[in-house]
């Protein structure tokens, strides 16, 4: 699905260690080795990003991403100012440390 133009495009998807690798009509790096799934019915869309949230203002970071992954959201620009205040330099580092273990999309 294109998100700009509002077009449904039909086409081939590519994989490679978890990632997109390729989208588009060809079929060329398809090989006798390669897993193919019908997803006919399906659509892909890319991943939301909010340029500017608070990630801490209504929930604990770890909440709040167990939320947004779900729906769709890959990348967050958090605002983080009231976290640091909040927490002192140390409990600002300690968090961003444990972010490292939140779901990712």
């Amino acid at each position: 699905m294109n998100v700009y133009t509002g077009e449904i495009l039909e086409g081939n998807v590519a994989t490679y260690k978890n990632r997109i690798a390729y989208i588009g009509p060809s079929d060329k790096m398809a090989s006798e080795h390669t897993s193919v799934l019908d997803v006919h019915d399906l659509y892909l869309i890319p991943g939301f990003i909010d340029a500017h949230c608070h990630a801490d203002m209504y929930s604990n970071p770890a909440s709040f991403t167990e939320g947004i992954v779900r729906f769709g959201t890959t990348t967050i620009l958090a605002d983080a100012q009231d976290m640091a205040n909040s927490l002192g330099i140390e409990g600002f580092k300690k968090i961003m440390g444990d972010s490292l273990f939140l779901p990712q999309p």
